[in-house]
């Protein structure tokens, strides 16, 4: 229950946390609402830390980030305060914003700990910490769990 509690209070302390975007290139695409960073960008926002290609961050009428879209070899998001740690990468990331979810599409894995999943298209629930796995065409989702320590 206190670890439950301790996850929705993370998820919303990152939620106001500032983002800081890093990348070799900048450009701001005012008429269409987006920005796009490339060049070994890195992001940091809270406990969360996005590694990518590309980073192409769309905005809402009042400015606000709605959607970061992030491609890489692959791009990654690591939670580094969950414990075991939370690694998620695939050949591209969409983080959602107001519904704190991230879609790893081509080549997704989910790690945590010893346990990992392994899809065409994983959605991961940052606030509920809940996944669904999607195997694509011709292709399985590949799950592996680690034995309970004794």
């Amino acid at each position: 229950m206190l670890t439950a509690l301790f996850v929705v209070l993370v998820a919303a302390a990152n939620s106001v946390q500032p983002i800081n975007i890093e990348a070799r290139q900048f450009e701001m695409l005012l008429a269409e609402r987006k920005a796009v960073y490339t060049g070994d960008v890195y992001v940091t926002q809270g406990n969360y830390t996005i590694n990518a290609d590309e980073l192409v961050v769309f905005f809402d009428e009042d400015n606000q980030i709605t959607v970061m879209e992030a491609t890489g070899s692959p791009a990654t998001l690591t939670d580094r305060v969950r414990q075991p740690p939370l690694l998620i990468t695939g050949d591209s990331l969409d983080y959602f914003f107001e519904e704190s979810t991230v879609r790893a599409s081509g080549n997704s894995i989910l790690k945590q700990g010893e346990g990992s999943v392994e899809a065409d298209t994983i959605v991961y629930d940052l606030d509920a910490e809940t996944a669904r796995a999607f195997g694509g065409e011709g292709r399985r989702v590949r799950l592996t769990l680690a034995p309970a320590s004794r």
